[in-house]
């Protein structure tokens, strides 16, 4: 916390105008405290910088409990009105979070961590084309909820559109504040060159600038987001099974042949193949009818890796000629050894789905 600078160098004229101490000194007239409403001195020497200071000599006792926390909150408050009713721009910046529309169900997400799921967008707009009036301390009353913010900017048109402003000098926003949905924007200060120099930039949320309410997550279309590759294992009446991509956007398309499907992230990991057989031993294990060459006894490889028939002497051209083998021998060691090709790829979280289930 920044240490309160302790001079008043801002006053109030008999009609409420707000006076820098340069403009007052040439003015022949009487100024005031913007919180006491004391009369104020001008001390134009030639050492100090020029301010004001209270007259305490007719000051009330109310009066002479006035602090510089004080003023400079009253300050604010006018300062403020002034420049939201002169500006014709007043420009709010703020990051809201783009999310896809399938972000909480999504299984996907969890795996890893680079896929963008979700995406930080900036966002700007200009208050003075919605909100057009500003009152100090103005009571509202929102959702049977009575609030009185230092300040308020709304459209009386627009009653639901209103901005809670809170300046914090030494207490902030309350809690009651903070958890009613309304839209605050609280400006923590500590001098006048504070406000200053908010009022000369764009409102842009930071360490002294804090939003409230605002509508920081925005969920959208999934597929302006970076696809999830998925491995998708699918298995026929036939006993005959494939392997197709998908995203993770379309993953819960289902094949209307299909009986039995495992999704899973594609992962370096492990590769076509491996989720191939894996997939293929899983779906055996589960009580589908599998007729593969991967689960046949008399399955070998040749030299250079291509896979044959031991009992026909033949290469094996597709896995799927099971089917209508004639010799096929189930063997339950090879399909355990399969099975554990599938723990290579439960932690992409591997998705069963059975078509009966539905």
């Amino acid at each position: 916390m920044k240490e309160i600078r302790r001079e008043q160098h801002y006053a109030v004229s008999l009609n409420g105008v707000l006076t820098e101490i340069n403009d007052a000194q040439i003015l022949n007239e009487d100024f005031f405290c913007p919180h006491c409403g004391c009369r104020m001195l001008k001390r134009c020497g030639k050492i100090r910088r020029w301010h004001f200071a209270h007259d305490w000599r007719n000051a009330t006792d109310e009066q002479k409990k006035c602090s510089y926390e004080s003023y400079l909150h009253a300050y604010a408050k006018i300062r403020f009105k002034e420049w939201f009713e002169n500006r014709e721009q007043i420009i709010v910046e703020y990051n809201q979070s783009m999310i896809c529309s399938n972000y909480k169900t999504c299984k996907w997400r969890y795996n890893r961590e680079e896929i963008q799921c979700k995406k930080e967008v900036p966002r700007k707009f200009n208050i003075k084309e919605v909100l057009n009036k500003c009152e100090v301390e103005k009571e509202v009353n929102v959702n049977g909820e009575r609030f009185r913010p230092d300040l308020l900017w709304y459209n009386k048109d627009k009653p639901q559109s209103c901005i809670f402003i809170e300046i914090k000098v030494t207490h902030g926003c309350t809690d009651k504040k903070e958890d009613s949905n309304n839209r605050i924007i609280e400006f923590e200060i500590c001098s006048e060159e504070d406000v200053e120099r908010i009022i000369s930039e764009d409102i842009t949320e930071s360490d002294t600038v804090r939003f409230y309410g605002f509508k920081t997550e925005k969920v959208t279309d999934k597929k302006q987001f970076n696809p999830i590759d998925l491995y998708k294992f699918q298995l026929f009446q036939s006993g005959k099974g494939r392997i197709c991509t998908c995203k993770c956007h379309n993953a819960n398309y289902r094949k209307k042949s299909s009986i039995f499907e495992i999704t899973a992230i594609a992962n370096r990991s492990f590769d076509r193949p491996i989720f191939y057989t894996a997939s293929i031993a899983k779906a055996h294990e589960l009580g589908y009818p599998v007729l593969n060459c991967l689960l046949c006894k008399y399955r070998k490889r040749n030299d250079d890796g291509t896979p044959y028939c031991e009992k026909r002497e033949v290469d094996v051209k597709v896995e799927s000629e099971a089917i209508n083998c004639e010799n096929y021998l189930y063997d339950e060691k090879r399909r355990k050894r399969f099975l554990e090709s599938f723990k290579r790829f439960e932690h992409w979280s591997p998705e069963l789905w059975k078509k009966n289930s539905n």
